[in-house]
């Protein structure tokens, strides 16, 4: 409810202000000039590769979700596994908490205790997935910047 009132308000202010009126039309046809650029740039092939990209990426992570249950002598289905990853990560990205850290973990592991694993093992499973697919990378991923840096390719 607070929030709704907030939004009334910041409305009204946008159109009692002409100051803030100009600002905020100005930044909204800016982005909408924008869209329509990056739209009119788009071509079957793009999208198609955009998609392909997106589906692949999904189904990557899916199947090392897959693997890390199976480490631990917990079977799912693939096909499920990839409901939850695409469920997790849209839930993750509507909460407002960076990375979706603490949201994640716990929508992975109620959905693999919904899937019918144990919620103990479900747990070793979601931390060890995601050490490996989201804490972990960026520390070697540092390390290789810095390569890159000292030997000036970048």
């Amino acid at each position: 409810m607070a929030a709704l009132v907030l939004c009334l308000i910041g409305l009204l202010a946008v159109v009692v202000v002409p100051k803030l009126r100009h600002r905020v039309t100005t930044t909204v046809r800016t982005w909408i000039a924008q869209g329509w650029s990056v739209i009119r740039t788009l071509t079957v092939r793009r999208v198609v590769w955009l998609m392909g990209g997106n589906l692949m990426d999904e189904v990557l992570f899916a199947l090392t979700f897959a693997l890390f249950c199976s480490a631990f002598s917990q079977p799912v289905p693939i096909p499920t596994l990839l409901v939850i990853n695409v469920v997790t990560s849209l839930f993750a990205g509507l909460m407002p908490v960076p990375g979706g850290i603490g949201v994640s973990e716990a929508a992975l592991v109620a959905g693999l205790t919904a899937a019918g694993v144990p919620s103990g093992p479900a747990f070793a499973i979601v931390i060890t997935y995601r050490l490996a697919t989201f804490y972990l990378p960026p520390i070697w991923g540092a390390v290789a910047y810095r390569w890159l840096e000292r030997n000036r390719y970048l």
